[in-house]
């Protein structure tokens, strides 16, 4: 745990990845946007994983998701809030995809 913590503060995730956080069971996951794929396991930790790029600085995912949500609201505001939330959830937090679910609606 220590480990990951640690690869989770300095180590960027490889290009088209993206780490969230399960309200439900307090756990982060892993989302790759390329295969359109999620993991348990941090893509970081495996052994073929070398950083291209210098370590930034990682913002917390429980404020990025409260961003898209806002913004997701003042977009479509005659849709319920729970409504956003499920869709957003549903698509892995893609706000796109959650943009174009909602127009359809």
């Amino acid at each position: 745990i220590v480990a990951m913590a640690s690869t989770m503060n300095s180590t960027p995730l490889p290009n088209g990845w993206e780490m969230k956080y399960d309200q439900r069971s307090r756990k982060y996951f892993f989302v790759n946007h390329r295969t359109k794929t999620t993991s348990w396991e941090d893509p970081r930790l495996k052994a073929e994983y070398i950083p291209l790029r210098p370590a930034t600085r990682m913002t917390t995912f429980t404020t990025m998701s409260e961003n898209d949500i806002k913004n997701l609201k003042s977009r479509f505001p005659n849709a319920p809030e729970s409504q956003i939330r499920n869709i957003h959830q549903s698509t892995s937090g893609n706000i796109d995809l959650t943009a174009g679910r909602l127009k359809s609606l």
